[in-house]
């Protein structure tokens, strides 16, 4: 299999209403991406890795957003566009939460970075983190975990990584 090429494979697991739920793994020698897949093999919240990268001449902004009528966008520079099929397909966003924690840190020049990180907060409401540089040669690169799970049961139902890059 080349370097990067993904494998897929379904394992089964207990939830704590001990209902068993397939669980869907997509493992690479680099990342691995959690899914909980229903019982009609389609999942109730699903993500795939994101590399939002942004460049300007005097200033760029690249963000990631989970809104709470179950989508998710990105800001590529210059306005938020919706990434299809992402990231609530049923359900309630109030049923779920997200917490993002730093999987590496790359900055130089004038930056600023918005967004809450390293805790679980609800998604009742839109939720979104932007790295944002300005002035000559400035740069701010940030790579997250971006994990959802479900509130009642606490079960992480996506794990995804996400980059955001803005680079002038």
């Amino acid at each position: 299999m080349p370097l990067g090429a993904a494998r897929n494979s379904k394992t089964k697991k207990l939830d704590t209403n001990n209902t068993v739920k397939t669980v869907k793994v997509l493992k690479s020698p680099v990342i691995e991406i959690k899914q909980v897949v229903s019982s009609d093999n389609y999942p109730d919240v699903y993500l795939t890795p994101q590399n939002i990268v942004s460049t300007g001449k005097n200033q760029a902004q690249s963000g990631f957003k989970l809104d709470s009528n179950g989508q998710a966008q990105k800001f590529n520079g210059i306005e938020w566009v919706t990434i299809e099929n992402q990231w609530l397909n049923r359900g309630n966003a109030s049923d779920y939460e997200v917490r993002v924690t730093y999987s590496k840190f790359e900055s130089k020049g004038s930056y600023t970075f918005s967004g809450k990180i390293g805790t679980w907060i609800d998604l009742s409401a839109p939720r979104e983190w932007i790295s944002y540089a300005s002035g000559d040669n400035s740069l701010l690169s940030v790579g997250f975990n971006v994990e959802i799970r479900n509130i009642s049961t606490k079960i992480v139902v996506a794990t995804i990584p996400l980059t955001l890059t803005a680079h002038t």
